[in-house]
């Protein structure tokens, strides 16, 4: 299926499910596809993050990204909740999903990074190597 056909699936189905407005923008990605491990890892960095969303962020919109910046493939999922400070401390019970998508993110040779603020909403970005796009003739299944 790819992974954009995959996300704009499920990200049309967490709206509805939510009840949260979410769009999902990756024209320049519409026939490029990414190493399998890749695909499937931000594919479930999008899954935690917009379930974080739902479960803590009380955000009306979300906005998921996906594009070629220069040689990074970057992934921003970004919305307009109530935010947080991600050095307190006393959020930490609440962060094994952050710290599973920054697993995911190391697993594939990116890195990930959490910008939030009370009352401003939340940005995540992950950003990885291009060179995780598949070569031209490599076995697409």
């Amino acid at each position: 299926m790819g992974l954009i056909a995959a996300l704009g699936n499920y990200v049309k189905q967490w709206s509805f499910y939510s009840g949260v407005t979410a769009e999902l923008l990756a024209s320049s990605f519409k026939k490029t596809r990414l190493a399998p491990e890749v695909e499937t890892n931000l594919y479930r960095i999008v899954q935690e993050s917009l379930n974080n969303v739902h479960k803590h962020a009380k955000a009306k919109s979300v906005a998921v990204l996906l594009e070629m910046r220069g040689d990074l493939i970057v992934l921003i999922i970004e919305d307009d909740g109530i935010g947080f400070n991600p050095k307190d401390k006393k959020n930490r019970p609440k962060e094994m999903g952050l710290i599973r998508m920054n697993e995911r993110a190391t697993l594939i040779g990116g890195n990930l990074e959490v910008e939030s603020a009370p009352k401003e909403g939340t940005t995540v970005y992950v950003r990885l190597p291009a060179s995780s796009i598949r070569k031209a003739g490599s076995n697409d299944k």
